[in-house]
């Protein structure tokens, strides 16, 4: 090696010292010696990279429900009337006794809306049950849904709105 070379630490061959990358293997001559050459993805990588990112955000979604639903108690067996009178008489206790509670609500459809249920209530104002995914239910049809607990607002806001429901009979 003469002060017109230096050799390549990576693959060990002599090139021209004012060289900045090694025509052999491409080392970059302006990193430190223990780094290596940024490396570039193949496609075959990428497309690996990119297939375990979509396999793994639903896998997780699916984990984390599946742990949610182990942990939630047994659902409560409810009528929507009785649940109405317990929020028309305390609405301020009832929500804290319902909120995050699951519960098995017994009701009659008011309509169909989408990934919504309105629901006939004693009371003039229908309640508004949020449904998981699109669902087929016929007005006047009476039905249980599996609810993951209750909330109060929405469109009609004094109103207990049942949150994460899932039809499971009609």
């Amino acid at each position: 090696m003469t002060d017109d070379t230096k050799v390549c630490p990576r693959c060990a061959e002599t090139v021209k010292g004012a060289a900045l990358v090694c025509r052999f293997c491409g080392w970059d001559f302006s990193l430190p010696a223990h780094v290596g050459p940024r490396r570039q993805l193949t496609g075959q990588q990428l497309g690996i990279l990119v297939l375990a990112l979509f396999a793994a955000v639903p896998l997780g979604l699916w984990a984390t429900r599946l742990i949610s639903d182990a942990r939630l108690p047994d659902p409560v067996p409810v009528a929507l009337p009785a649940l109405e009178r317990e929020f028309d008489s305390d609405p301020k206790a009832a929500l804290e006794h319902w909120r995050g509670r699951p519960m098995l609500l017994s009701a009659e459809v008011n309509a169909p809306y989408g990934s919504e249920l309105l629901l006939k209530t004693i009371n003039v104002l229908p309640v508004r049950a949020q449904m998981r995914g699109q669902v087929y239910a016929s007005e006047g049809e009476k039905v249980v849904l599996h609810c993951r607990g209750i909330e109060i607002g929405g469109i009609f806001d004094d109103k207990p709105q049942p949150l994460d429901c899932s039809l499971v009979e009609h």
